[in-house]
């Protein structure tokens, strides 16, 4: 089974709630706060396994692996449960 949310990832100097687009693909239980917390890659932009650069899409197998598109290195990066 595979669960996907589309939705905005917003900077670490974001302050407003992210607007999502379209809205009928938000997950229904997302909860917006103004805390964040880093669950792919290290908050810097780059191109090593554990850096992102412009990511965009975020997807979960059934193995409960995270795979990110990581847009600007035209990559797609896998995410281990508990890594």
């Amino acid at each position: 089974r595979k669960t996907t949310c589309l939705f905005t990832v917003p900077t670490p100097t974001t302050t407003q709630t992210p607007t999502t687009q379209p809205t009928n693909l938000v997950c229904p239980t997302s909860i917006w706060s103004s805390s964040y917390r880093i669950v792919a890659g290290t908050g810097t932009k780059g191109n090593a396994p554990a850096l992102l650069s412009n990511p965009t899409y975020v997807v979960f197998d059934g193995l409960k692996n995270m795979h990110v598109v990581d847009q600007s290195n035209h990559r797609v990066q896998k995410f281990a449960e508990g890594t």
